[in-house]
């Protein structure tokens, strides 16, 4: 049995953690030394599905700075290595939608302008709409609502600009909860 065959395996009982939602014995299996020491004969492509669902399972257990980790990863990986903005896109949405459900506001504020700036440089639209909306959502849950109020009513406008009524709809409820 090589390495790479019972990492794989490895990494798909995770997977399968991940899915009955027992994260902690999915962290385990993630953070075990034969998986760990099978990491080097992956391809960049699983080495990024590792990443990926060691930042989501630390993710789903609100253990953000290993989060941040994995996430960081994952992200070179997709952005340097693989060159796949499907990926980059995906997993800075999920590093916000954690961020976001752990109130961990500081953090949430400071990685969605981070996002905002990749999504300018790589032209996602995608990621700019959920960076900014993620921005919005952690100035408000520190409290800035000002600030809040300015970026979200500048992010009303372009919304209504390109007529994206759901996403103007869910945005304007936004700003009256502020």
């Amino acid at each position: 049995m090589s390495g790479r065959f019972l990492g794989i395996a490895m990494l798909r009982r995770a997977w399968v953690l991940m899915n009955l939602k027992n994260y902690k014995e999915a962290r385990q299996a993630l953070e075990d030394d034969v998986m760990k020491a099978c990491l080097g004969q992956f391809s960049l492509e699983e080495l990024y599905e590792y990443f990926f669902s060691y930042g989501n399972t630390l993710g789903e257990l609100e253990d953000i700075d290993g989060m941040n980790d994995a996430f960081s990863r994952a992200l070179k990986i997709a952005s340097e290595e693989l060159n796949d903005l499907s990926r980059c896109e995906l997993t800075w949405t999920n590093l916000m939608l954690f961020a976001e459900r752990a109130q961990a506001w500081e953090y949430l504020e400071g990685e969605s302008r981070n996002a905002q700036f990749f999504a300018k440089n790589v032209c996602s639209d995608l990621l700019m709409f959920k960076s900014k909306w993620h921005h919005i959502v952690a100035l408000k849950g520190l409290n800035r609502i000002e600030e809040a109020r300015r970026e979200a009513d500048i992010m009303l406008k372009a919304l209504r600009k390109i007529v994206a009524d759901d996403a103007a709809i869910r945005l304007q409820e936004l700003i009256d909860s502020l």
